[in-house]
């Protein structure tokens, strides 16, 4: 069942269109809703009570339909399955330089943890000169052809 409104829910809904007429052009989003909530805020305590009731009839509406429904409480999400024949994702220029220097950093350096060897190998690359990044950025290429 669709959830009940709030007294300002429904003052809003009815106003609406009113207050987008009297703003015009300048109606966006932003300006009908602080428009409102001005309007909500100086609304007679009468006029708010009728909002209150509207809202209170709006809940036991919801409470009857919750009381009455037997459909089940969460609609079930499914992820689409990966085709296990689809091939794999080439790595970027940076993953394949990485891959023989993370195990170098990690033998001169056994006591550093992966995140830390992962920011060495972040800095490295990017003060790497493009003679040495090279070879790296063909190897990507031609594996995103291949793909």
């Amino acid at each position: 069942p669709k959830r009940f409104k709030s007294s300002y829910i429904c003052f809003f809904m009815a106003k609406q269109n009113e207050i987008k007429e009297e703003l015009g052009e300048k109606a966006t989003v932003t300006a009908i809703s602080k428009r409102s909530a001005e309007m909500w805020k100086h609304l007679p305590t009468e006029e708010r009570t009728h909002w209150d009731d509207v809202a209170i009839k709006d809940k036991q509406r919801y409470m009857v339909e919750k009381a009455s429904y037997t459909g089940p409480w969460q609609v079930p999400w499914k992820r689409a399955k990966k085709d296990p024949s689809a091939p794999k994702r080439p790595m970027s220029a940076f993953l394949y330089f990485s891959l023989g220097r993370r195990s170098d950093l990690k033998k001169k350096h056994p006591e550093i943890k992966n995140t830390e060897v992962s920011r060495l190998l972040g800095e490295m690359w990017r003060s790497a000169s493009e003679e040495q990044r090279k070879p790296h950025v063909d190897k990507e290429k031609a594996e995103r052809e291949k793909y």
